[in-house]
């Protein structure tokens, strides 16, 4: 029964998706902003999520969390959706045995920004 779950869960993802460019594409999309955003809550739901998948080919997904990251002012559920998108691309593409690291850390230049990174070996 799991199984039917995920895939019923990656085809609702789907249609969502579709939906999502219908809506930019009519210029009907709009960003649902929320100040206070945690980024580590966003990352570590989004690495829980996708572990499942990871394991299923044997792959290694981590994430490293800067301590102290700065609220963000974002739209979470698009975030969530850009993030799981980012992790899904790098385990397809860094196959069996491999691994993805999910990084989020802020830089330190005059311009304070937030980073978040999903480099692979794929």
């Amino acid at each position: 029964m799991p199984g039917s779950f995920t895939k019923a869960a990656s085809t609702a993802n789907i249609i969502n998706d579709i939906l999502d460019l219908a809506r930019v594409d009519s210029g009907k999309f709009e960003l649902q902003e929320e100040s206070g955003v945690d980024p580590r809550r966003i990352i570590d739901a989004c690495v829980s999520l996708m572990r499942d998948r990871a394991n299923g080919v044997a792959l290694f997904l981590s994430a490293e969390i800067e301590d102290h990251l700065p609220p963000l002012v974002a739209d979470p559920t698009r975030l969530k959706q850009i993030l799981l998108n980012l992790i899904s691309n790098a385990i397809k593409f860094a196959g069996p045995g491999g691994s993805v690291l999910v990084t989020a850390a802020t830089p330190q230049t005059a311009v304070s920004r937030s980073k978040c990174a999903t480099p692979d070996c794929g």
